[in-house]
């Protein structure tokens, strides 16, 4: 378990980081993560093809991954 120190600076970087999206990666991360939604439920909402779902996830995921090496 981590120090109550430990969670809210991890609880901040995490807010920076996806703070550091565009909107539209945001709205990405929410679907996939609150909503539950498949890359091809959400391709279909936004008239795009699965794969350009994907790609983009896999884009967000290197940003984010990215970001908490250069803040760690």
């Amino acid at each position: 378990y981590l120090e109550k120190e430990e969670r809210t600076s991890l609880y901040e970087q995490l807010h920076r980081a996806i703070a550091s999206l565009t909107p539209r990666q945001k709205e990405i991360v929410r679907l996939i993560y609150f909503e539950r939604k498949t890359e091809e439920e959400i391709g279909k909402q936004y008239g795009i093809t699965q794969q350009a779902v994907h790609n983009a996830w896999n884009k967000i995921l290197r940003r984010l991954k990215k970001f908490f090496q250069l803040f760690s």
